[in-house]
């Protein structure tokens, strides 16, 4: 298995409803979301005639704004993904071809683009912002960037009607024939002024106004929150946010779909007592929600709600968590004993950090890696082996660290970076100097009664 790196991290954004016009303004999609991550594609796409504003077909999904294009006649919607991801969860079709609201083509990513795919993420669009800067709401531009590769840095992803034109991070310019769906051109961006001058066509996006429900559970109709009705109805309470160690707590993950006048359409109910899904599914489902709080425009919101609950019998949650503290310290002695954890080599040492990341880093990411700072890395590479190497639940590196005095896990993961950075550079460092940069703490102890300790045999 191989590691791909990327800078920090992205956002992708809140979803809204907007509307877009084919350039003849014969034709104009609206699409709605019914969540609140543009990633999530929950949604609906309408495309009506502008004459009467009919509605002509659907698409049952939501599309982000920046990657769609609507053909003269109103027949073919051509979908553009900005961001791609070397994730096996990811669908690499990232250009898909609709036609009166079936979809008939998609393109995978290596036929778009065929630099640099082993990262593990980067943008489809063309992307060459050098010296641009964002001023009064608007780009502004330097000498260097000519008039025309500025319009295909603010809309890389356009369409005259007739033809759609997508400007890669390849700096080549393809088109899209929207009546087939078929690529009929690539070339250069460099040589594509006379064709951008020519063909170019801005979208004009408008948003109406709409109250964004965000994604946690709404007020229910009689003012309550959704946790008291819960309470209320089962036989458990809610602590807040931060739980008290004290108590074995039940994580909850509910998802609602609500409509507008505060109905309660779908639930789908997680809860780690499984036995109880189904009472919890009903109960919802008879319940109405906060119809402010939904606007008309969206129909429909799915919401996403995750808290933890105890057994209303404090004694009873006291006693659960005495018999889960056991148990988790069972398997912590089993964990820290093992060279490998849900298949994946756990090293020992920093020493043997250096040789897996030699292994999990292919050699283009080891030269990148080398030239950038590696604090960049922090919430990628840094957050896959504070996740691959258990630092943050417990396995033998984690207890490396901890012998040494490191207790934090972000504290671990910067040591693994910073050394294997000097380590690719071809300089000298040691465990001594690494340590040095840190305040160093006593080794925690378990915070169990000595009657529930459980000794190693």
């Amino acid at each position: 298995m191989m590691f791909f790196l990327v800078q920090g991290t992205c956002q992708i954004g809140a979803s809204f409803p907007y509307f877009l016009a084919s350039p003849n303004k014969q034709y104009y999609l609206k699409s709605i979301p019914f969540a609140s991550q543009l990633w999530e594609e929950q949604g609906r796409t309408d495309i009506l005639s502008t004459s009467d504003s009919s509605l002509v077909y659907s698409i049952p999904k939501y599309f982000p704004p920046k990657g769609i294009v609507l053909s003269n006649d109103g027949a073919a919607v051509l979908i553009a993904k900005y961001f791609i991801y070397n994730d096996e969860e990811f669908d690499d079709r990232v250009v898909h071809f609709y036609h009166e609201g079936v979809l008939l083509k998609t393109y995978s990513t290596e036929e778009l683009v065929k630099t640099n795919l082993d990262e593990y993420s980067y943008t489809l669009f063309y992307d060459s912002w050098e010296g641009a800067e964002w001023e009064n709401d608007q780009y502004i531009f330097p000498d260097s960037i000519t008039a025309y590769k500025a319009k295909l840095l603010k809309w890389p992803f356009y369409t005259d009607g007739e033809t759609a034109f997508l400007a890669t991070k390849d700096f080549e310019l393809l088109q899209f024939n929207l009546s087939t769906g078929n690529m009929i051109n690539r070339q250069r961006i460099d040589n594509s002024e006379e064709l951008v001058d020519r063909h170019f066509h801005e979208p004009k996006i408008e948003e109406p106004k709409f109250n964004w429900p965000g994604s946690s559970l709404l007020l229910l109709s009689n003012g309550d929150k959704y946790y008291k009705s819960f309470e209320k109805e089962f036989d458990y309470k809610y602590d807040g946010v931060i739980k008290n160690d004290k108590f074995k707590y039940y994580r909850l993950e509910l998802n609602c779909l609500v409509d507008f006048t505060g109905v309660c359409l779908q639930v789908e109910a997680d809860f780690e007592d499984s036995t109880l899904n189904q009472q919890i599914e009903d109960f919802f489902l008879g319940q109405t929600f906060d119809e402010n709080s939904i606007s008309e425009i969206t129909e429909q919101w799915n919401f996403n709600q995750k808290d933890f609950f105890r057994k209303s019998d404090t004694l009873v949650a006291i006693n659960e968590r005495i018999e889960e503290r056991k148990q988790e310290r069972k398997h912590e002695l089993w964990r820290i004993k093992q060279d490998t954890l849900d298949g994946v080599y756990i090293p020992k040492d920093l020493e043997d950090c250096l040789s897996e990341l030699d292994k999990l880093l292919t050699e283009n990411n080891r030269k990148k890696f080398g030239k950038t700072m590696p604090a960049y890395y922090h919430m990628s590479l840094g957050t896959n082996l504070r996740n691959r190497w258990g630092l943050w639940s417990s396995s033998r590196l984690r207890e490396y660290f901890l012998d040494l005095g490191i207790t934090h896990p972000d504290n671990m993961s910067s040591i693994i970076l910073n050394t294997y950075h000097h380590y690719v550079n071809g300089n000298e460092v040691t465990v001594e100097r690494q340590l040095s940069k840190y305040h160093l703490k006593p080794r925690p102890k378990l915070k169990l009664r000595k009657d529930y300790i459980i000794q190693e045999k």
